[in-house]
Protein backbone atom coordinates (compact mmCIF):
# COMPACT_ATOMS: atom_id res chain seq x y z
CA UNK A 1 0.00 0.00 0.00
CA UNK A 2 2.82 2.38 0.78
CA UNK A 3 4.32 2.03 -2.67
CA UNK A 4 0.89 2.54 -4.21
CA UNK A 5 0.47 5.72 -2.16
CA UNK A 6 3.98 6.86 -3.11
CA UNK A 7 3.18 6.18 -6.76
CA UNK A 8 -0.02 8.23 -6.48
CA UNK A 9 1.86 11.05 -4.75
CA UNK A 10 4.57 10.93 -7.39
CA UNK A 11 1.98 11.06 -10.15
CA UNK A 12 0.17 14.00 -8.50
CA UNK A 13 3.48 15.78 -8.02
CA UNK A 14 4.37 15.20 -11.65
CA UNK A 15 0.98 16.48 -12.81
CA UNK A 16 1.35 19.58 -10.64
CA UNK A 17 4.81 20.26 -12.08
CA UNK A 18 3.42 19.78 -15.59
CA UNK A 19 0.64 22.28 -14.86
CA UNK A 20 3.18 24.77 -13.50
CA UNK A 21 5.42 24.34 -16.55
CA UNK A 22 2.42 24.75 -18.85
CA UNK A 23 1.43 27.94 -17.00
CA UNK A 24 5.02 29.24 -17.28
CA UNK A 25 5.07 28.44 -20.99
CA UNK A 26 1.79 30.32 -21.50
CA UNK A 27 3.20 33.25 -19.57
CA UNK A 28 6.38 33.22 -21.70
CA UNK A 29 4.33 33.00 -24.88
CA UNK A 30 2.32 36.05 -23.81
CA UNK A 31 5.50 37.98 -22.96
CA UNK A 32 7.03 37.07 -26.33
CA UNK A 33 3.84 38.11 -28.14
CA UNK A 34 3.85 41.46 -26.30
CA UNK A 35 7.53 42.04 -27.07
CA UNK A 36 6.97 41.11 -30.71
CA UNK A 37 4.06 43.54 -30.94
CA UNK A 38 6.18 46.29 -29.37
CA UNK A 39 9.01 45.59 -31.83
CA UNK A 40 6.62 45.65 -34.78
CA UNK A 41 5.07 48.90 -33.53
CA UNK A 42 8.52 50.42 -33.03
CA UNK A 43 9.55 49.44 -36.57
CA UNK A 44 6.33 50.91 -37.96
CA UNK A 45 6.85 54.15 -36.04
CA UNK A 46 10.44 54.38 -37.25
CA UNK A 47 9.42 53.82 -40.88
CA UNK A 48 6.53 56.27 -40.57
CA UNK A 49 8.87 58.90 -39.16
CA UNK A 50 11.33 58.30 -41.99
CA UNK A 51 8.56 58.59 -44.59
CA UNK A 52 7.26 61.80 -42.99
CA UNK A 53 10.74 63.31 -43.17
CA UNK A 54 11.01 62.28 -46.83
CA UNK A 55 7.59 63.75 -47.54
CA UNK A 56 8.53 67.04 -45.87
CA UNK A 57 11.76 67.17 -47.88
CA UNK A 58 9.82 66.55 -51.10
CA UNK A 59 7.31 69.27 -50.19
CA UNK A 60 10.13 71.75 -49.64
CA UNK A 61 11.72 70.74 -52.96
CA UNK A 62 8.35 71.18 -54.67
CA UNK A 63 7.98 74.69 -53.22
CA UNK A 64 11.51 75.55 -54.39
CA UNK A 65 10.84 74.23 -57.91
CA UNK A 66 7.52 76.10 -58.10
CA UNK A 67 9.34 79.27 -57.09
CA UNK A 68 11.92 78.65 -59.83
CA UNK A 69 9.11 78.24 -62.38
CA UNK A 70 7.53 81.51 -61.20
CA UNK A 71 10.88 83.31 -61.41
CA UNK A 72 11.43 81.88 -64.88
CA UNK A 73 8.02 83.16 -66.04
CA UNK A 74 8.82 86.60 -64.62
CA UNK A 75 12.14 86.67 -66.48
CA UNK A 76 10.40 85.79 -69.77
CA UNK A 77 7.82 88.50 -69.16
CA UNK A 78 10.60 91.04 -68.55
CA UNK A 79 12.33 89.99 -71.79
CA UNK A 80 9.07 90.22 -73.76
CA UNK A 81 8.27 93.65 -72.29
CA UNK A 82 11.81 94.89 -73.02
CA UNK A 83 11.51 93.56 -76.58
CA UNK A 84 8.18 95.34 -77.10
CA UNK A 85 9.56 98.60 -75.68
CA UNK A 86 12.58 98.32 -77.97
CA UNK A 87 10.29 97.62 -80.92
CA UNK A 88 8.16 100.70 -80.15
CA UNK A 89 11.29 102.84 -79.71
CA UNK A 90 12.58 101.43 -83.01
CA UNK A 91 9.37 102.39 -84.82
CA UNK A 92 9.41 105.85 -83.28
CA UNK A 93 13.05 106.39 -84.28
CA UNK A 94 12.34 105.05 -87.77
CA UNK A 95 9.58 107.64 -88.24
CA UNK A 96 11.89 110.50 -87.29
CA UNK A 97 14.77 109.39 -89.47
Amino acid sequence: MTSSKQLDDLQKNFQEQQKQRQAEMESYKKEIAILHEKNVQSAINEKTSSLQISLETLKQENVRLNQEVQDSKTNYMKIIIAFLVALVIGFILAKFI
